[in-house]
């Protein structure tokens, strides 16, 4: 699957990527790729900007294997030999990965659907909306991993350390929310995410505190879309945060 686009040499198909405009000329060639002036605003581009190729040195086929590895969850030894690169930079990228996905996340979205605050106006709880749950299971001495049914059988989760999630847990603000422990969970389905949820993270060594969320998060994206959609949500995600200097 080529995960980026063929290259653009027709000039009628190019428009500047900063300012929109179709009016342009060719200049040269810059790694390979054709270069362009925009004759309306002076911005200089190839097909490449905004994309993840215009800034790393990584090929194509490079970033496919190391996209590919992260989602079927393989060790960063393993895709530093599939892509070569090195195992630092696999971890580096990784992590650009989940932050990149973490701003996607659906949990609050979700527990918003329950909040209400009598005081507040404005608060998006709807007062016929039937009740719902929040699930949580104790991960470990520092954290909680709630999780919310965001369509039928299908959850989202997020980490809370104890302190914070003790502080939702006596909130007055979701009165048709029930909270219930994993050791009360008697619906098949939620039983069955957490579950997994725990091999998932179990694969991987010694996640930080702060980063658990995003891991759960990736997780949610992972075992609800295909490589493919996956792939191109990641590719999207981060080249939206990438410097559109040419």
């Amino acid at each position: 699957m080529k995960i980026l686009e063929e290259e653009l040499v027709k000039l009628w198909d190019v428009i500047c990527p900063k300012c929109n405009s179709a009016i342009l000329n060719k200049n040269g060639r810059y790694r390979g790729r054709q270069r362009f002036i925009c004759l309306d605003c002076g911005f200089s581009f190839t097909t490449y900007s905004k994309s993840l190729l215009n800034s790393t040195k990584l090929t194509e086929d490079q970033w496919q294997k190391i996209i590919t590895g992260v989602i079927e969850n393989k060790k960063l030894s393993e895709i530093s030999k599939d892509a070569n690169v090195s195992s630092i930079s696999i971890s580096k990228i990784r992590r650009r990965i989940f932050d990149a996905l973490f701003g996607l996340s659906r949990f609050v979205k979700t527990l918003n659907k329950y909040y209400y605050d009598p005081f507040d106006s404005t608060s998006i709880f709807l007062p016929d909306k039937e009740n719902g749950t929040l699930y949580y299971y104790k991960y470990n001495e520092q954290s909680v991993i709630a999780f919310l049914e965001y369509h039928p059988d299908i959850y989202v989760s997020r980490a809370y350390d104890i302190k914070e999630f003790n502080i939702l847990l006596s909130s007055i603000h979701y009165p048709k929310l029930d909270f219930t422990p994993f050791s009360q969970i008697d619906k098949l389905s939620a039983i069955d995410y957490i579950d997994n949820l725990l091999v998932y993270l179990k694969s991987y060594r010694g996640i930080k505190k702060e980063l658990l969320t995003q891991y759960c998060n990736f997780y949610d994206f992972k075992v609800n879309l295909s490589t493919e959609d996956l792939t191109e949500i990641i590719l999207d995600q981060l080249a939206s945060k990438v410097k559109t200097n040419a």
